[in-house]
């Protein structure tokens, strides 16, 4: 189950993916605060389930659900896991936690 926290973070991942892994591995070894914002084509549940193994805390994004779209892109879009929804998550959590106005 994702984390939920209000403490200030110094780093804001996008994507948590092996890369994602690896900056959030790295962030926490040098002492610094990160969120994971991860978004996923399928049930949120996918990214949900490696956040135990997160250094950080993990907002993540899913369709929940198929077939609602004629193309992925438009599904992505309805679902709100397209690039522009992933970067207005990351902001809504940076302002939820008053780390940006």
């Amino acid at each position: 189950m994702p984390a939920e926290t209000d403490e200030i973070v110094d780093v804001c991942i996008v994507g948590a993916g092996m890369a994602g892994l690896v900056v959030a591995a790295e962030t926490a070894a040098a002492g610094l605060r990160a969120v994971v914002v991860a978004a996923s084509d399928y049930l949120k549940t996918l990214p949900d389930s490696i956040a135990k193994w997160l250094p950080a805390p993990l907002v993540s994004l899913g369709t929940d659900g198929f077939g609602r779209s004629e193309t992925r892109e438009r599904l992505r879009r309805f679902f709100e896991v397209d690039a522009a929804s992933v970067c207005v998550a990351a902001l809504r959590e940076l302002a939820r936690r008053e780390e940006i106005d």
